[in-house]
């Protein structure tokens, strides 16, 4: 074990994670909040899976997590500006 904790945060992207890993020559690392609260773990093989998938995959993944970030969020809606979206987002 590594002292102190190679962690990750569950913002953290797939590449972000998996180079860690990497440098760390870890297999799974703790998946953390910023105040340091654990709230998972992930494993490379899992990395992996997320990295070798194919483009539709991949892409539907995405979509996937927007949905769950942004349920408010039209399917076809793109923002014409940044304080469009902006106001989309503010609670």
């Amino acid at each position: 074990m590594t002292s102190p904790a190679v962690t990750v945060q569950p913002d953290t992207t797939v590449s972000e994670a998996a180079w860690l890993m990497a440098l760390s020559r870890l297999k799974h690392v703790p998946v953390a909040e910023p105040d340091g609260r654990p709230v998972g773990s992930v494993h490379r093989h899992t990395l992996l899976d997320a990295l070798l998938g194919d483009d539709a995959t991949i892409l539907e993944g995405v979509r996937g997590r927007i949905r769950q970030v942004f349920p408010r969020l039209p399917t076809r809606w793109r923002p014409r500006s940044s304080r469009e979206w902006s106001a989309f987002v503010a609670p």
